[in-house]
């Protein structure tokens, strides 16, 4: 029987097509429920910006395993947000932190998005960094989201970045919404 629980699996490094410096891999089975597991990824990239991925280890492949959605009951779902933000706690401080949820493809509903509306209701009820404060925006269109230190020293450059993320994001829905087609 595997453990349980959140376990550190190894550092990788870049690729000669990858921009980010190091990714730190992570897999996680939820305490309780069957057994799913999911592999976490902290992609780290300069200026202290981390962007959290996450899917079910079993499911897909490399251009698809972030979009299949796995039947979970609510409560692993919050075990997995908690889990992201351990993983995320472990490997770095004081980073920003940057996720993309999957699209649901030809259903992108701008005015209420419930995995946006989770993620966000989830930080602030168990993300509770008293040490500072945060600057939180997010798309619902694109489905991603920032959590930047209040005090971070290069707060233009961090959102230049997000918006590069974000443009890149969108650059990928179009082509999937193209490929449909």
């Amino acid at each position: 029987m595997p453990k349980r629980g959140l376990v550190f699996l190894q550092n990788v490094k870049p690729d000669s097509s990858d921009e980010f410096i190091i990714k730190h891999l992570f897999r996680y089975i939820p305490e309780i429920g069957p057994v799913v597991r999911i592999i976490i990824e902290l992609e780290i990239f300069d200026i202290r910006i981390c962007v959290l991925k996450f899917f079910n280890k079993n499911a897909g492949n490399n251009e698809t395993r972030y979009r299949i959605k796995s039947k979970l009951k609510s409560g692993q779902v919050l075990q997995i947000f908690k889990a992201c933000l351990d993983a995320f706690e472990s490997k770095t401080y004081n980073h920003v932190l940057i996720f993309s949820a999957s699209n649901d493809l030809n259903s992108i509903n701008v005015e209420y998005n419930k995995r946006m509306s989770a993620y966000l209701m989830f930080l602030k009820r168990y993300y509770k960094d008293s040490r500072k404060s945060y600057i939180r925006q997010g798309t619902l269109y694109l489905n991603t989201f920032i959590q930047c230190p209040g005090d971070h020293i290069d707060q233009f450059k961090v959102f230049e970045f997000y918006s590069t993320f974000n443009e890149r994001v969108r650059s990928q829905i179009e082509e999937e919404n193209n490929q449909l087609i």
